[in-house]
């Protein structure tokens, strides 16, 4: 049987507990349960100590690097458990526990770029968007292929400007709800640190949170039926008609 070093944290405790393991569930941070470390997967023990002129009466801290079943763990304790008093303690400073955690960052350059992944193709959207109003909605042998004799050029033009704006509208939150769901199942799994791996379930439960928030927001608000009728009025003299009486 596995010998487990038990940690009774408060609240604080247990979300960082959270944030630097990967067996440690949200719920049991939350509702700050024991946590139980695997002694035998133990790498190295820290001691964070603190300059008496920088410190204002703060005790020392531990940091303990582990590995899990699954990645490379590293934890910071208010005290250290009886199970590892075994141990002897690498005395650090602040600047020192800080670097164990960046390098853990760095060793997985995948993590940071990763970060892109969201922004990024929101950008490209918005890019391929003005590109779109530019060189298809302006150009006049594009607006040919659906101005007719109820809607002339400048008709179609407004039309698809109208339908190109909506597409984009939706398209956004749309993004900030799928791409972070996609890298959290595809992508987060396969980091080796569980430091990155909680990190990038933070960013993507917020990206999730405010996707789902505008989509809603959107959905409420969105006049449906007002929209419902201008697609089905085509590129003809009801759409034009639509456009002009929209401020009445």
């Amino acid at each position: 049987m596995k010998e487990m070093a038990g940690i009774r944290p408060r609240w604080l405790g247990a979300m960082a507990l959270w944030a630097g393991s990967d067996h440690y569930s949200l719920w049991q941070a939350l509702r700050a349960q024991d946590f139980h470390l695997p002694v035998e997967r133990v790498a190295r023990v820290y001691r964070i100590d603190f300059h008496p002129a920088l410190g204002f009466g703060l005790r020392s801290r531990f940091v303990v690097a582990y590995r899990s079943e699954r990645r490379e763990c590293l934890v910071v304790l208010d005290s250290l458990p009886a199970a590892l008093a075994h141990f002897k303690p690498v005395a650090i400073s602040p600047v020192g526990a800080m670097q164990l955690y960046l390098k853990l960052v760095w060793n997985e350059p995948a993590a940071i770029l990763s970060l892109l992944l969201i922004p990024l193709p929101i950008f490209l959207v918005m890019i391929l968007f003005l590109l779109w109003v530019n060189l298809v909605i302006q150009n006049p042998d594009i607006l040919s292929l659906f101005s007719n004799e109820s809607c002339d050029a400048v008709c179609a033009s407004k039309v698809l400007k109208v339908h190109s704006m909506v597409g984009a509208l939706f398209l956004m939150p749309f993004a900030l709800v799928i791409l972070p769901v996609g890298l959290m199942v595809f992508q987060a799994p396969r980091y080796r640190s569980a430091v990155n791996y909680r990190f990038a379930q933070s960013y993507c439960a917020i990206t999730v949170a405010i996707g789902v928030y505008l989509l809603a927001q959107l959905m409420v608000f969105f006049p449906f039926k007002n929209y419902g009728k201008f697609v089905m009025s085509g590129f003809g003299p009801r759409a034009e008609l639509f456009l002009k009486n929209r401020h009445k």
